[in-house]
C-alpha cells in the first residue's frame, strides 16, 4: 500500500531534490568550463534537470503553498524552462547558466518558505492547529489567543478537541505565525497583530482579520516582517 505523505514530508523531499539537482548542475558547469569538449554531456544534464523540475511539481499539491508562493514557483519554473530552450542564448553560455543557477534558487527559496511556514493540521484539522499555535506562544494565555482568533476561551478549548476543518480566521492567524515566529520574539508576535501597519494603510492586522480579500496582504506584510528588528 503506498503510503500518504504529509504536506511538510513532500516539501521536505521537494528541497531535498532540489538541493541535489543544484549540486549536479554546479558539478557539470566545472566539467563543462574544464572540458568543453563535452558540451553533449552538458545538454544531457539540461534536459535531465528539466525532467526532474517537471517531475518535481508534479510531485507537489496545491495545498503545500499558498498562492503567493505558487505564482513565484510556477514562474521561477516557467523562467528555467525558457533558459533551457535557448530563448535567451545558448545554455552553455555563462550568462544563461548563471541565470538557471539564480533561478533553480528561487525555487528552492520558494520551498525553504513554505517549509518554515508550515503549520500541522492546516487545512484539515482544527485541533492540530490551535495546539501549533500553543506550541509557538508558549507564554501566551488562551485568553490572548482566543482574542487573536476570534472567538471566547471556551470555543478555543473545544477546538483543540475538534478534528475539522479549521476556521478561515484560525487558519490566517496560525499561517502569520508561522511566519513571524522566524524572526520576533513571542510578546513581539502578539504585539504585531495591534500595531498599525503601514503596508496595510495604517490599519491594525487584528482588524482585518475577518476580511478574506485582505488575507494576502497580511500574509505579505507578515513576509516583509522579516527584515526588521522584533
Amino acid at each position: 500500500m503506498a503510503t500518504t505523505l504529509t504536506p511538510e514530508q513532500r516539501l521536505g523531499r521537494a528541497d531535498e531534490e532540489l538541493q541535489d539537482l543544484k549540486d549536479g548542475f554546479v558539478e557539470a558547469i566545472a566539467q563543462l568550463q574544464d572540458h568543453p569538449e563535452v558540451d553533449g554531456s552538458f545538454r544531457d544534464r539540461l534536459e535531465n534537470i528539466d525532467e526532474r523540475l517537471g517531475a518535481l511539481r508534479d510531485s507537489l499539491r496545491l495545498e503545500d503553498l499558498d498562492k503567493a508562493q505558487l505564482f513565484e514557483f510556477h514562474g521561477a519554473l516557467w523562467e528555467v524552462n525558457r533558459l533551457l530552450r535557448g530563448e535567451e542564448g545558448p545554455p552553455s553560455n555563462l550568462d544563461v547558466i548563471d541565470r538557471l543557477l539564480v533561478t533553480i534558487e528561487r525555487v528552492r527559496h520558494v520551498i525553504r518558505d513554505a517549509l518554515d511556514e508550515h503549520v500541522v493540521g492546516l487545512p484539515t484539522d482544527a485541533g492540530l492547529v490551535v495546539g501549533e499555535l500553543k506550541k509557538w506562544l508558549p507564554k501566551t494565555s488562551n485568553e490572548v489567543i482566543a482574542r487573536l482568533v476570534g472567538v471566547d476561551r471556551r470555543t478555543l478549548n473545544r477546538w483543540t478537541k475538534e478534528h475539522r476543518k479549521p476556521p478561515r480566521r484560525l487558519q490566517l492567524v496560525a499561517h502569520l505565525v508561522a511566519i513571524l515566529r522566524h524572526n520576533w520574539t513571542e510578546e513581539g508576535i502578539v504585539a504585531w497583530f495591534d500595531r498599525p501597519r503601514r503596508g496595510l494603510d495604517g490599519k491594525r492586522p487584528i482588524a482585518l482579520l475577518d476580511d478574506a480579500g485582505a488575507e494576502e496582504r497580511l500574509l505579505s506584510e507578515a513576509r516583509g516582517g522579516r527584515s526588521q528588528d522584533a
